[in-house]
């Protein structure tokens, strides 16, 4: 229930430049990819690029920063545009709805599942019969 999202940071000479909303995700000494770490995060509005000054001790180039959710982690595909995930229910998928926590390219962290819920990957309706494969 507990692990990590990736978001990229491009890093030039020790300083990244990020949005109000990126910053808020970032805190002191979280890990940037493997080579650094964040020093500080900026609450003030670089008047030069409008954006977020956040200093690292990372090299120059694109990094990933490392944020730590709690969680169900979930392919992106599995949630609906209405915020609701498939769960098997005795055979029949049943719409859940879930908060996102958090988002990177691929993976969602949500929640509104119970633990032991299984989670339906294919594209499945609110109410079909469905047969959960437990070979894989």
């Amino acid at each position: 229930k507990s692990g990590a999202s990736f978001a990229p940071i491009v890093v030039k000479n020790g300083k990244a430049y990020v949005s109000g909303p990126r910053a808020k995700k970032f805190k002191l000494a979280q890990q940037i990819s493997e080579t650094g770490r964040i020093i500080s995060v900026s609450n003030k509005i670089d008047l030069d690029t409008g954006m977020f000054v956040v200093r690292t001790s990372s090299p120059d180039g694109s990094m990933f920063v490392e944020i730590q959710h709690t969680g169900v982690f979930v392919p992106i595909s599995a949630i609906t545009s209405d915020n609701n995930v498939m769960i098997s229910a005795q055979g029949v998928a049943r719409a859940t709805p879930v908060s996102i926590i958090a988002t990177d390219s691929d993976t969602a962290v949500i929640s509104g599942v119970a633990d032991g819920d299984i989670i339906i990957l294919t594209n499945v309706e609110d109410g079909m019969k469905v047969r959960i494969d437990n070979r894989y």
